[in-house]
């Protein structure tokens, strides 16, 4: 009697496997969503290579001021050297020596999109009572590479509790996926002494998980994993909108001077960024000022402020339109970023806003221009596209969750003694 074959799923290798009354279907169930498989995002949804960046930087030409800023403890130096397009962080032997680079901008998380953080670095050996941090996270939150005296470590820092917890940290023998000694999956030996792209992708929605890897000669071998659903009690961060950060800092006096390198980092959203729906706001009109020729006067400056709703202020505030009124003669209009500005009182906007306005500023001196039109006497106005005037440029506060970024929207004469009205209006993302 002929032999009838059935053939069912297919193997990881790709042969299909018979199935009949001698040879009975073999138990089978493919791990896609496995913690070594790089081919799936952190949600386990197949990678088809379409991430949409956030963020990007590359340190080719200087730091990049206007996109990172620095903290600097006794004597502590970041050194821009531009023929590797990489920075130096260096500190000396003083026990309070320390150097964190982190970028202006938190970067936001969309629930339900696999958030991918990229991140190259050269980080030493280890050495006692230095602390070394790469990776996405802030002070109190955040999923980092790191090196103590102990060894290098991954960390899934926290503040859940009101207070930061550095507890869910691993060092490389207890990593869970591969050591990286040479004995895991990869079979690579991790040489901290050399250039290495961290990989960090993760699911929030407060309890998801999150895997750590390296890239090596374009693969990426995860060698920890957090996981937190069915697992803990509450959510595993505060927040995923986190800003980038390399630290380089002493925790006691050293032996010597120590150095780390920052190069090149990304944050992608694995699944694109959809149009966030944002709460819309507009600062009150300034009214019928006669403006003067040559120096600016200041119309309506806008900020976030320090806090929202009694927490530091991290909201996303995307400045959308400008509208102006000039009556009579010609006026130059400008938006400033982070000009001086004297005189007048800041107040909220709105109960609901996280922006403040300022509508009785005097004067306004330096900062970047970032729009400028030419008006005669007519109502105009502008908008901007989805990533508003604002653009690359970060609106926020600064690392310490002080000292707010500043638009300004200002105008002076070019003839006929112009009076100008105007008002400003943004978007507020979270």
């Amino acid at each position: 009697m002929n032999e009838v074959v059935i053939y069912t799923r297919q193997t990881d290798e790709g042969a299909r496997m018979p199935v009949n009354g001698n040879n009975p279907l073999p138990t089978y169930t493919p791990n896609i969503a496995s913690s070594t498989n790089s081919a799936v995002d952190a949600f386990g949804r197949g990678r088809v290579s379409q991430p949409t960046t956030i963020f990007d930087s590359q340190p080719q030409y200087d730091k990049q001021p206007l996109l990172w800023e620095e903290r600097i403890g006794d004597a502590g130096t970041a050194t821009h050297l531009p023929n590797e397009s990489s920075i130096e962080l260096a500190v000396t032997n003083a026990a309070a020596s320390s150097v964190i680079r982190q970028t202006k901008e938190y970067f936001r998380y969309q629930p339900g999109k696999s958030q991918l953080i990229l991140c190259t670095f050269v980080m030493g050996d280890p050495a006692a009572d230095v602390l070394k941090l790469v990776g996405y996270g802030d002070d109190e939150n955040g999923i980092f590479m790191g090196q103590d005296g102990a060894g290098t470590f991954m960390l899934l820092r926290s503040n859940v509790t009101g207070a930061v917890d550095d507890s869910r940290k691993f060092y490389q023998a207890d990593w869970n996926v591969d050591p990286m000694d040479g004995t895991g999956p990869s079979g690579y030996t991790l040489d901290t002494t050399k250039a290495q792209i961290l990989v960090i992708d993760l699911e929030w929605l407060g309890v998801g998980r999150v895997r750590v890897g390296l890239n090596i000669d374009g693969t990426t071998f995860y060698v920890h994993e957090f996981l937190n659903a069915n697992t803990i009690t509450s959510t595993y961060t505060t927040t995923a909108n986190l800003p980038i950060r390399y630290q380089l800092s002493n925790t006691a006096p050293t032996a010597g001077a120590t150095t780390m390198k920052q190069i090149c980092c990304q944050v992608a959203s694995e699944g694109g960024v959809d149009e966030a729906a944002a709460f819309p706001f507009a600062s009150t009109p300034r009214l019928s000022l006669s403006v003067p020729s040559a120096t600016p006067l200041p119309l309506v400056a806008i900020r976030p402020a320090l806090t929202f709703k009694g927490i530091t202020n991290r909201t996303q505030i995307v400045l959308e339109a400008l509208q102006y009124l000039v009556t009579a003669g010609e006026a130059v209009i400008e938006v400033r970023y982070n000009p001086t500005l004297t005189g007048g009182a800041w107040a909220a906007v709105d109960g609901e806003s996280a922006v403040e306005q300022n509508i009785t500023a005097t004067a306004v001196s330096g900062g970047i221009v970032t729009a400028r039109f030419l008006s005669g006497a007519a109502n105009n106005s502008f908008t901007a596209g989805s990533q508003g005037l604002s653009k690359r440029l970060p609106f926020t506060l600064d690392i310490d969750g002080a000292n707010p970024d500043l638009f300004v929207l200002c105008a002076y004469e070019i003839t006929g003694s112009p009076v100008v009205s105007g008002e400003m209006s943004w978007r507020e993302i979270r």
